[in-house]
């Protein structure tokens, strides 16, 4: 009988790992210049190294967010195990009962980006796939000969947008306002998100310790944050 699930290493991983050391090394050589305060500097190109400052404590901030929901989704989904028959549909997952649906039974194929849902037609009679399985394709295919899929419509992340939309306007006035409570303001705004980002990662390595590349970056981003805060609003 097909087992499928998960690979066992997350992608998400290395990919996390070369940003952060990216990021790093670019705020660090930022930091360097701005600390020793070249003659030569021109007022444009200080503009402009500020702006690239900017953008990559953002971008850490969004990225660091973003992260911690892949990871939380890929924890999720490493705990399902799906196995078919000839006639019917299992799900296995750790902690739960088994759950499983006759493959005439099925009532629709809901397909959205990460997940292929199989209602087999009754509120306890429901299996989520995650896309991201091996062989996924070929279990789709075999279910496929049952019932058509159709795409799920999906719903537009408000929270998502406006935590971006606040991170961004805080970070727009902590580098551009020349008021100085606005600049102290927003800066505390922004660490307050760095660490809503980091408490959403806490989820992610429940079971596990936080490596300390994901400690140190997010040390160094606040740390760069604050200085940031102080060298503006002096």
């Amino acid at each position: 009988m097909p087992s499928y699930s998960l690979p066992a290493k997350d992608p998400n991983q290395r990919l996390f790992r070369i940003a952060a050391f990216g990021i790093v090394f670019l705020l660090s050589i930022i930091f360097f210049i701005a600390a020793h305060d070249p003659d030569g500097l021109s007022d444009q190109a200080r503009k402009t190294i500020g702006g690239i400052a900017f953008g990559a404590v953002f971008v850490s901030i969004v990225g660091a967010m973003v992260f911690s929901a892949k990871g939380g989704m890929w924890n999720l989904q490493r705990k399902f195990r799906f196995e078919i028959t000839d006639d019917r549909l299992f799900q296995f997952r750790e902690g739960f009962p088994a759950v499983e649906i006759s493959l005439t039974e099925i009532a629709s194929l809901l397909e959205t980006g990460d997940w292929l849902i199989v209602d087999g037609g009754s509120p306890n009679s429901r299996i989520t796939i995650p896309s991201r399985i091996e062989g996924f394709e070929e279990l789709k295919q075999r279910l496929s000969a049952h019932c058509a899929p159709r795409p799920l419509q999906k719903r537009f992340p408000f929270l998502a947008c406006i935590l971006v939309a606040l991170g961004l306007s805080a970070y727009t006035a902590l580098f551009f306002s020349p008021r100085g409570w606005v600049i102290v303001a927003s800066g505390c705004v922004a660490v307050a998100l760095q660490g809503l980002g980091f408490y959403s990662l806490r989820s992610v390595y429940r079971k596990r310790q936080i490596p300390i590349l994901v400690w140190a970056f997010y040390v160094f981003t606040c740390l760069a944050t604050f200085w940031i805060m102080y060298r503006r609003a002096r």
